[in-house]
């Protein structure tokens, strides 16, 4: 494949991306210098307008520090380092199936696991695999030939499922869910997840961390209640071959941990799983407690999405606003995302976490300086040229600094 023909298929995959995956749309809330020794020093390179919030981050990261140090035990598990594979993500729509696309998904593919990442996440989202969907069999083809690129790389494969953001600015896709009862949902759940246990044959399936979200998309609102959610992952799993394919469920760290106790006492799921986004509170100690509880029912516990928001709003539709996704793309951030995924590591290494795969991998390649220009753009505007910083860098076999930054952090947990 001409050079020409890579940069084409990779502009595909990657600078359409917005925030499309499972991210929180109604109750969620570079450097080379080692997150532990990240300190406040930095902000001079912070922009003014930032630094109370930058400021705000540090603090929570750092209490979230010394909720880890002061349960160290010195014990390690092993732990296997994903990431993202954002050019996967069904809520992409119709541009995964175009020309270009696969060749530019493979392309970021070898690059994550030139930097030592062990395994993806893609969302396949309902209703994308289900046959009444427009050009079903081209997702499906598509989302095959991924899975066996990633299995012949000897990665774990890990599929999202939830719910498509439809109608949405995170997504193209239109779909009319009125009138969709929650039993015509959870019978379309179990054939969908069905066929992709038996097409991409997954180490792990996520039948949702975020049952809130699930619950606004679809106008279900009934979904967000642990007994609830309970039942729809047991008519999910209620005949469900699952061949040697790991099945989760779980929460955010911004909801009730009623919901894991009933989902690791009341079902068959293999799996917790966990997704972490705000910093505030008790947002980031939370995981621990979620561990915890699975370990007590002799449950495996994976963390396949997480992020540091740039925001120290309370919940309440914050992530619902891309001004909340558009600061990821600036580089000041680094030192802050660095620090957050040494405490993710070590949080995984201390409770027993399996898998743990953080969101934004596009910021592994490139990220945004922060300036006069760039301060007034609009989220699409920044991340457009953000991905062209990724893009480029991808193709040069170049890492940012939080991408090198990640790819020590792996090599040191080995």
């Amino acid at each position: 494949m001409s050079k020409c023909g890579r940069i084409t298929g990779v502009v595909l995959a990657l600078l359409l991306l917005v925030p499309l995956a499972s991210c929180k749309l109604t109750a969620k809330p570079g450097s080379t210098t080692a997150a532990t020794s990240a300190s406040l020093s930095v902000t001079a390179a912070v922009p003014v307008e930032y630094r109370d919030l930058y400021s705000a981050l540090k603090k929570d990261l750092d209490r979230f520090d010394s909720y880890l140090k002061s349960r160290d035990t010195g014990a390690r598990y092993p732990v296997v380092f994903g990431a993202e594979l954002l050019s996967a993500n069904s809520n992409r729509g119709p541009e995964l199936v175009k020309a270009g696309t696969l060749q530019g998904t493979l392309l970021y593919l070898d690059q994550l696991q030139q930097m030592g990442i062990q395994g993806v996440t893609i969302n396949v989202a309902y209703p994308v695999y289900t046959p009444d969907f427009p050009q079903y069999q081209d997702y499906v083809k598509y989302f095959k030939q991924v899975a066996q690129e990633v299995h012949r790389r000897g990665m774990k494969l890990d599929v999202e499922t939830g719910v498509v953001f439809h109608d949405t600015d995170y997504s193209p896709i239109k779909v009319d869910f009125s009138g969709l009862t929650l039993d015509e949902f959870g019978n379309d759940m179990h054939m969908m997840v069905q066929s992709i246990i038996n097409d991409l044959q997954p180490d792990y399936v996520n039948l949702g961390a975020e049952p809130d979200t699930h619950a606004s998309l679809l106008g279900i609102r009934e979904l967000n209640s642990p007994q609830v959610y309970t039942q729809f992952v047991n008519s999910v799993l209620t005949g469900l071959d699952r061949g040697t394919t790991k099945i989760a469920a779980g929460i955010g760290t911004w909801s009730n941990t009623s919901f894991i106790e009933n989902l690791a006492k009341n079902t068959a799921i293999d799996c917790i799983a966990i997704h972490i986004y705000p910093g505030m509170g008790d947002f980031l100690s939370k995981a621990a407690t979620i561990a915890e509880i699975a370990a007590q029912y002799n449950k495996i516990v994976i963390l396949d999405e997480c992020w540091l928001y740039k925001t120290e709003s309370p919940p309440g539709n914050i992530a619902g606003t891309t001004q909340v996704y558009r600061l990821d793309s600036f580089s000041f951030w680094a030192p802050l995302d660095e620090q957050f995924l040494a405490g993710v590591a070590k949080l995984c290494r201390m409770y027993h976490i399996e898998y743990v795969s953080p969101f934004w991998a596009n910021f592994f390649f490139g990220s945004l300086d922060y300036g006069p220009e760039s301060a007034n753009q609009t989220y699409t505007e920044t991340i457009t040229l953000a991905n062209k910083i990724a893009v480029q860098n991808i193709l040069d076999g170049k890492l940012s600094a939080l991408g090198e930054y990640y790819s020590r952090l792996i090599s040191d947990n080995r």
